[in-house]
């Protein structure tokens, strides 16, 4: 069965091993996305939607040359293949963080202080 129109399952699941064995994450440069996938797996992904261009900053820590990085499409589906199943049920479906930052929300407006709001500019409601 073809997912996504050009892939299986089963490869999507190998080039996001892949993916992550060489610690090519969300944003990386164009030529290590073709060494590590190939040029015409690398034409697909771009022509599905799930990598876009990214350009290259100025900044001192960036890459040098021009990157694709993952569009939110499939940064859900790498996270998906490369989370444990647990893991990835807890933070994208059950959302327990949501939750607990809701708890806290509630805990300040009855009145309880947290150590961590005694540092200037930290909100709740910013994070």
């Amino acid at each position: 069965m073809k997912l996504f129109k050009y892939f299986t399952y089963s490869e999507i699941k190998e080039f996001s091993k892949k993916l992550e064995n060489n610690n090519c994450y969300f944003r990386h440069p164009k030529s290590d996305f073709v060494k590590y996938l190939g040029q015409k797996t690398v034409n697909k992904l771009i022509e599905i939607g799930f990598l876009k261009d990214s350009l290259s900053t100025s900044e001192h820590w960036d890459y040098k040359e021009d990157c694709y990085k993952f569009t939110k499409k499939f940064r859900r589906v790498y996270n998906f293949m490369t989370t444990p199943f647990w893991l990835w049920v807890k933070i994208y479906v059950l959302n327990f963080y949501w939750f607990e930052h809701k708890w806290h929300q509630l805990r300040i407006a009855c009145g309880h202080h947290y150590d961590w709001q005694d540092y200037e500019g930290v909100d709740i409601n910013n994070i």
